[in-house]
């Protein structure tokens, strides 16, 4: 792994044991991305886009190849280690946001901060939805913002900390700019004008 990269995959391969047989959804797949930059995973539904997504942030294990996130090799950590790696180094996007529904937008995006033990959770939670433009909405629960604003909600927690950008989203039109100027990392999805990372990775 280059000094200059932020993730490592080599020869990546998932098969899952099924009832029909084994199903192998990732076949020797390998990249390399370097550090600030944007790369798009780009494949039709089914193709394995989330999958390698959850092998590359440590949410699964691999069948047979690496993963080196920020020079970590995932694959020798326990589960317990890799959840406290992903709380250090990776911040998810979900296609359907995951906000916690018994949470006001503010505690949403605090929530990794605090389990990190960051006394300046609130302050820093507070300047991350001004910044996307819901500083009025902060005590608004999931059911009260809007989709859009869902949506904010879920960048703003992202983007407390200075870390590779793990995204799974559908409906990246809608937050291209913002990603472009800021975000780092990898991103998957289906649609073929995925074209603005510095980089693109295709699955089939």
């Amino acid at each position: 792994m280059s000094a200059l990269s932020i993730l490592d995959v080599q020869h990546l391969t998932k098969t899952y044991d099924t009832g029909a047989g084994k199903l192998t959804v990732l076949k020797d797949i390998s990249f390399t991305l370097p550090a600030a930059s944007t790369c798009a995973i780009l494949g039709p539904s089914g193709s394995g886009k989330t999958t390698l997504l959850g092998l590359c942030a440590g949410l699964d294990r691999p069948t047979s190849g690496s993963v080196l996130l920020n020079g970590i090799t995932l694959g020798e950590e326990n589960e317990d280690e890799r959840a406290r790696i992903r709380n250090e180094h990776v911040g998810f996007v979900f296609q359907n946001f995951q906000l916690i529904p018994t949470l006001t937008a503010l505690e949403n995006v605090t929530v990794p901060m605090e389990l990190r033990g960051d006394r300046s959770a609130r302050q820093l939670g507070l300047d991350l939805l001004r910044r996307v433009g819901l500083g009025e909405r902060v005590d608004h629960y999931p059911a009260q913002l809007s989709g859009g604003e869902q949506q904010r909600v879920a960048l703003a927690r992202v983007r407390d900390r200075d870390h590779a950008r793990i995204e799974s989203q559908r409906r990246h039109r809608a937050r291209a700019r913002d990603a472009r100027s800021r975000c780092r990392g990898a991103h998957g999805t289906h649609h073929p004008a995925a074209q603005w990372g510095d980089g693109l990775a295709s699955v089939k």
